[in-house]
């Protein structure tokens, strides 16, 4: 039976494994560094962010920002989720409802100073002048206007429809047309957009936004609203499983709880497993879990082999990475609202279900509720955008769009391998009973569609 390790050893070698815990060496005592450096200069992160964290056990109390840290000095770092691609988080994390506030209070002294300037300048004092150069369009449409203006009344009289052809005298229109035109033209206007390009004119990069009716939302919030008013939503960017790339935005209200987003989320992997219950969400070094079920038999805390892994015990299955998540708090994602969240623009966020299906996400932006935007409870969570997905060709032919999903298959090197109807059968239409059994095949479920790269 092997003999049990020393306290103080184990300690040591949980330290030696944690990778958001930064511990002092001889080599960075030697190059004076301090807390400043280690912040801005070698990891980039946020100072702030550092001192809260350590605020609890005192550690850096003792050290200005400039002093050189001694050996051994062991600084908590922030939790957070190491992925490849996007673009870095910036800010110091913030109290989500308390930001809304001052955005309100922003918005509000704005008002007050807008009020203010019309009393003593009159009122539309801010309104825009009318604009007085015209574009090429806009010109000729307003020199028609007047022509109808002026003729209309010399064409009252008339009665028959080929007499007022005749009538028209179009002959102003067409002079006041060339002289527009010669005025916009290049020798003209020596405009830089004018000049000819070295090479193809660049695209335009937009989002293809695939909002419609029915896809705009899924599941809407159906708790009583007790809000007297709504004035911003806040949006969150999901990313692709895959390729981190952009795949859909919801917006949501700052004083719904966080479940209402969990359910609205939908997954293409739901149509292997069905829908689970078993949830949670990773932001900003909490875990917030879906425990509404809480007491029933299915019901899983799926957060729990993350935090209580201990690669110290469990030496055989070495993994590191997984031992800093064991300090970071669980809360009821159904008791949170997102206005008690503390969060930081542009970090990634995990969204875990069916045991093992994650998805990255994170805070986009806020934008203010204006008067053609949807405001009531009821209308959230939505979506904002949805990027349309690149169509995923059969991987026998490579000719015609994935209809099944095969996972598992014991023919194919990648999975899930994706067919179409016609390879499909020529590959597994004579399969037994017994070699079914083998893989797990997955229809489209919406007949007339395929499957794509945003899944």
């Amino acid at each position: 039976m092997p003999k049990a390790l020393p306290s103080r050893v184990t300690s040591e070698r949980r330290e030696a494994v944690d990778p958001f815990l930064y511990i002092v060496s001889e080599e960075d005592a030697q190059n004076g560094m301090s807390l400043l450096d280690l912040c801005i200069r070698r990891l980039c992160i946020s100072l702030a962010d550092v001192q809260r964290i350590n605020r609890a056990n005192g550690a850096l109390d003792q050290y200005r920002l400039d002093e050189c840290l001694p050996v051994g000095t062991a600084i908590r770092l922030p939790v957070v989720v190491t992925v490849c691609g996007g673009s870095p988080p910036y800010s110091s994390y913030f109290a989500l409802g308390r930001e809304e506030e001052r955005l309100r209070g922003v918005e509000r002294r704005l008002g007050e100073r807008a009020a203010a300037f019309e009393a003593a300048h009159g009122s539309g004092a801010l309104e825009l002048p009318p604009r007085t150069v015209l574009s090429q369009t806009e010109q000729a449409t307003d020199f028609i206007h007047k022509e109808v203006e002026r003729q209309l009344p010399l064409l009252q009289h008339i009665t028959k429809l080929s007499d007022l052809v005749k009538a028209v005298d179009v002959e102003p229109i067409k002079k006041r047309e060339r002289e527009i035109v010669e005025a916009f033209s290049p020798e003209t206007v020596r405009l830089r957009s004018f000049q000819a390009l070295p090479g193809p004119a660049p695209k335009r990069r937009r989002h293809a936004n695939d909002i419609s009716p029915s896809t705009i939302a899924t599941v809407l919030d159906p708790t009583e609203d007790f809000c007297v008013e709504h004035t911003h939503r806040w949006e969150f960017m999901f990313y692709t499983n895959r390729t981190l790339a952009e795949r859909e935005t919801w917006a949501v209200l700052s004083c719904q709880p966080l479940t209402a987003l969990m359910d609205a989320l939908e997954c293409y992997s739901q149509p292997l497993y069905g829908k689970h219950r078993n949830a949670f969400f990773f932001i900003g070094g909490t875990f917030y879990i879906d425990d509404r079920h809480r007491g029933e038999e299915d019901y899983e805390d799926l957060s729990a082999a993350i935090r209580n892994y201990d690669p110290v015990a469990n030496t055989a299955e070495f993994a590191g990475a997984n031992l800093g998540f064991g300090a970071c708090p669980v809360r009821s994602a159904a008791e949170t609202r997102f206005a008690d969240l503390q969060v930081k623009m542009g970090e990634y966020c995990v969204y875990q279900h069916l045991d093992r299906c994650s998805h990255a996400f994170a805070l986009h932006g806020v934008r203010p509720l204006g008067p053609n935007m949807r405001t009531q409870r009821n209308q959230f969570p939505h979506r904002t955008m949805v990027k349309k997905g690149q169509v995923i060709l059969c991987q026998m032919c490579g000719s015609f769009p994935s209809t099944i999903a095969l996972f598992d298959d014991p023919l194919s090197p990648s999975n899930p391998s994706m067919y179409c109807a016609y390879c499909y059968e020529v590959l597994h239409g004579d399969d037994t009973e017994e070699e079914a059994q083998k893989y797990v095949k997955v229809n489209y479920p919406k007949k007339g569609e395929y499957f794509s790269f945003v899944a």
